[in-house]
């Protein structure tokens, strides 16, 4: 970890990614939160975190034009682009629109996905091979950790002063990102246009994934899963409502001890790998969801 902190553009993007990520946990909650307020529907909350993920489908051909464009240029822009898509949110009053929640949901799932794409990319360029594994595991760290204040925080805000200003924080987070972004100095070769199509690419990832076994089950198992888990999140707005006789924000609390669990998670999960195998580890983790 002292050989990561000593690469100088790896503390810069540090420092950018850590209030980001926080504001990015604290942002999707709050969407949720504020549709199930101004609606008072649980399925309004469903819709904004559908939008939210919604996106994710198209990754594959988001990652097919990423690769085709320099990595830092490209997240500068993304995340300035980020800071201004949030700020509609200022324009919603007591009655709404609800829609703009919706908009605003499906633009933040869209930059999510065009962020995660471009990152890793971007890691190496800037970092040598044998730091990269490092380099994940305390982002990933760090996104988990995210996860115990953040839905807190941004519940807690939401409740005292309203969706308005997390949205103005989680802006804000989005410029300190692009200009640590700007800051940094990686040597970034310009991408090679080879004259391969979408379609070619696309196949050959399939092909891939069918011809691996234990790939094929494990990605088979957890599209399943997360089949399960969309209804799951919905239906913590109905628990706290209807359940537990309290406000949406108290939505913030479930999500931050679910976060307890994903570190929880995260750290056990290297020493059973070693123990029981990834894809018996993998099974214990689908039975505990």
């Amino acid at each position: 970890m002292r050989a990561l902190f000593a690469n100088r553009d790896f503390r810069l993007l540090f420092a950018g990614l850590v209030p980001s990520m926080f504001g990015d946990s604290a942002m999707f909650i709050v969407l949720a939160i504020w549709a199930k307020d101004l609606t008072g529907s649980n399925a309004a909350a469903g819709i904004t975190i559908l939008a939210v993920v919604a996106p994710a489908t198209i990754a594959p051909f988001v990652g097919f034009l990423v690769d085709r464009a320099r990595r830092r240029p490209f997240l500068m822009w993304t995340n300035a682009a980020a800071a201004l898509v949030v700020l509609p949110l200022l324009l919603i009053g007591p009655s709404g629109p609800v829609w703009l929640v919706y908009a605003v949901a499906f633009g933040y799932g869209s930059f999510l996905v065009l962020h995660t794409a471009a990152m890793s990319g971007l890691l190496k360029a800037m970092l040598p091979v044998e730091l990269l594994g490092d380099a994940n595991s305390l982002l990933q760290s760090v996104r988990l950790g995210m996860r115990l204040i953040a839905p807190l925080f941004g519940a807690g805000v939401y409740a005292a002063f309203g969706g308005a200003v997390v949205a103005l924080i989680d802006a804000a987070t989005f410029l300190v990102a692009a200009l640590v972004l700007a800051l940094l100095r990686v040597a970034e070769a310009r991408p090679v246009r080879e004259p391969q199509r979408l379609r070619t690419e696309m196949a050959a990832g399939a092909r891939f994934l069918l011809a691996e076994p234990v790939l094929r089950r494990v990605v088979l198992a957890l599209g399943a899963a997360l089949l399960l888990v969309g209804p799951v999140e919905t239906a913590y707005f109905a628990v706290v409502d209807e359940g537990l006789g309290r406000e949406p924000s108290f939505t913030g609390v479930l999500l931050s001890v679910e976060g307890v669990g994903a570190i929880l998670g995260a750290l056990s999960a290297p020493r059973l790998m070693r123990r029981l195998g990834e894809q018996r580890v993998i099974a214990v983790g689908l039975v505990l969801v």
